[in-house]
């Protein structure tokens, strides 16, 4: 057994805690996929925001044209972006992402995602309001995680990868 790593030195009202884990598998990965992207697709994406562009124009829409030159702006000057690693810790007590600690008691269930090119770990929270936990496996093996995980929570082998997060993946967004 490994021994307790402080998540964070002082409590705080977001659930940060100060207490020792008692961790059973913890690593640092993305909390988004890091894509690849090559020249044509620079170029691809180019030409469809000019022909959104004209087509608002044509059509009278003006406002759709400003909206596809804000987004293709954006992402302009935030392409170079690359996520930075979180922790993640799977402990007795409960997981911690980013030094966020939640007990056992709050969350809901978790399920794999497994792509070509990542695995994805999705962790629901019992309370709607809160947020799902998302964090990419990095090179932790995903048979691991779902060993260390499915002793405290159900699996939700049943879902599957929404549509639009099929299209975020194949179009590298």
């Amino acid at each position: 057994m490994e021994k307790p790593i402080p998540t964070d030195k002082r409590p705080d009202e977001k659930g940060r805690v100060g207490s020792l884990l008692t961790p059973i598998l913890a690593w640092a990965a993305p909390a988004l996929p890091v894509h690849e992207r090559s020249k044509g697709w620079y170029i691809k994406g180019g030409v469809i925001a000019l022909l959104l562009i004209a087509w608002g124009i044509i059509s009278g829409s003006w406002t759709f044209s400003v909206v596809i030159v804000l987004c293709a702006g954006l992402y302009f000057l935030i392409r170079s972006h690359t996520p930075e690693a979180k922790p993640f810790i799977i402990a007795y007590q409960g997981v911690s992402f980013d030094g966020i600690f939640t007990q056992w008691d709050n969350l809901k269930n978790f399920r794999l995602l497994q792509t070509p090119t990542y695995t994805e770990l999705t962790i629901t929270q019992k309370a709607r309001r809160s947020p799902t936990i998302h964090i990419q496996t990095g090179m932790v093996d995903p048979q691991l995680i779902r060993m260390a995980l499915s002793q405290f929570l159900p699996e939700d082998s049943d879902h599957e990868e929404g549509l639009l997060d099929i299209i975020i993946r194949i179009c590298k967004l």
